[in-house]
């Protein structure tokens, strides 16, 4: 600091981050620590004015006062963008998109995830799938043709097949043999 480095480069360097370079620096400002005729600062002192830093309060966030009205449209399913254009339309909110998700993070408790294991004996059941495939041209006829994937997938031992047809008929579903699957 005292040669002029900018935040971004003492940062670079990985010994304190941009915020706390600035606050440093503020700091050193104030008490006349960046003057060049002054002696280096011992490590003691470099300690001391970074555990000044410490102490001080971290800045509220500017979406607590509303954190009950962002809670509650968030509990109707009211995206955070939309929330924070409420509160700026409404109330004036000058705080940013992030403080609002932040403190939604904060205050929302996540819901237990509940995972059920579906449990079939082989050869009783298999799940089916149909989707657009490639268009392809038949090199015979020069013919432009739409193609379908069929998906089947056996539930018991997870094996999956998968078929490519021309036409997405069930007709065609029901024809494909299991040699084909």
């Amino acid at each position: 600091m005292r040669l002029g480095e900018y935040d971004r480069d003492i940062a670079r360097v990985g010994a304190i981050g941009r915020p706390k370079s600035a606050q440093l620096g503020v700091l050193a400002l104030e008490q006349g620590r960046l003057d060049l005729s002054r002696p280096h600062l011992s490590n003691d002192v470099l300690e001391s004015l970074l555990q000044l830093l410490k102490s001080t309060q971290p800045s509220q966030s500017l979406a607590k006062p509303f954190a009950n009205q962002i809670s509650t449209w968030a509990d109707e399913g009211i995206q955070i963008t939309t929330i924070h254009q409420a509160l700026v339309e409404r109330y004036g909110f000058t705080g940013s998109y992030d403080s609002v998700r932040r403190l939604l993070k904060t205050h929302q408790k996540s819901a237990p995830v509940a995972t059920v294991f579906l449990d079939h004996p082989p050869a009783e059941t298999a799940q089916v799938d149909f989707g657009a495939g490639p268009v392809i041209i038949d090199v015979h006829t020069g013919e432009v043709m739409k193609t379908w994937f069929f998906v089947m997938t056996l539930t018991c031992s997870k094996h999956m097949s998968v078929e490519l047809v021309t036409n997405p008929r069930l007709e065609t579903y029901l024809g494909l043999s299991s040699a084909d699957l």
